[in-house]
């Protein structure tokens, strides 16, 4: 684990980098073949990252043209009648116990949204499958803005789990780029930064330290930004034990 140090009041702090506990997915659209982890039981959250976050891809376009040229994007059709670049991915495991996108939690659905939605983005339940699919339901004319509109997304596994993460495009002969993420482990209990099962002030200065940032360990509510939400989760569970 990546560990920055830190002095506060003569105490040295551990305070968990930008790295820690992370996993680099990098799903290429010019293939069907998924991406597979192996996670145990708890929270994680799925950030969508570029180049600059140490992925390969930013986003991904699903034809051989582009006819969106809306800077901020199109609404997609079905059938399809606009076409351009999407920030879709999807997160595919038996032991998905509850979802969010986007900051929002997802509802347990039996059937996917119809297009157009915005957001598209849903827990599916059907069977054995469960699913979590992220996407704003929206098409661009370049990759930039689709990668500045992904979401951010959240799962907890039941139990130990193999975890699949896909694009959902049976067709690939015209695909070009992909979705880069990083997936990280979450707090047993909100505001518990330093994961030792108590909140207390270790973890507020773990949050200070990270503010404005997209730690992890901070973004209690897994929204991608440690900012005043995070610190009032914090102070709620100020305190608690947590396992």
């Amino acid at each position: 684990m990546a560990l920055a140090q830190r002095m506060v009041g003569g105490i040295a702090l551990s305070l968990l980098a930008s790295s820690a506990l992370a996993q680099i997915v990098n799903i290429n659209a010019l293939t069907t073949t998924p991406v597979t982890l192996s996670l145990d039981a708890g929270a994680y959250r799925v950030l969508p990252i570029n180049s600059a976050g140490g992925g390969l891809y930013d986003a991904w376009l699903a034809w051989d043209v582009v006819n969106c040229s809306d800077p901020q994007g199109c609404a997609a059709t079905a059938p399809t009648t606009v076409m351009g670049w999407i920030n879709r991915y999807a997160i595919t495991s038996s032991e998905i116990a509850a979802a969010s996108a986007g900051g929002l939690p997802l509802a347990p659905v039996s059937s996917a949204p119809t297009l157009p939605a915005s957001p598209y983005s849903h827990f599916l339940v059907s069977g054995s499958t469960r699913r979590v699919v992220v996407w704003d339901g929206y098409v661009y004319p370049t990759s930039g803005p689709a990668f500045a509109a992904a979401d951010v997304a959240t799962f907890t596994l039941a139990s130990a789990s193999s975890v699949v993460f896909s694009h959902l495009d049976p067709l690939v002969t015209d695909n070009e780029g992909g979705m880069s993420l990083r997936v990280e482990r979450l707090p047993a209990c909100p505001g518990d930064a330093d994961f030792n099962g108590v909140v207390n002030f270790t973890d507020l200065t773990i949050l200070l330290e990270a503010w404005g940032t997209d730690e992890a360990a901070a973004d209690f509510n897994g929204d991608g930004l440690v900012n005043f939400a995070d610190l009032n989760s914090l102070l709620d569970a100020w305190g608690q034990v947590c396992g």
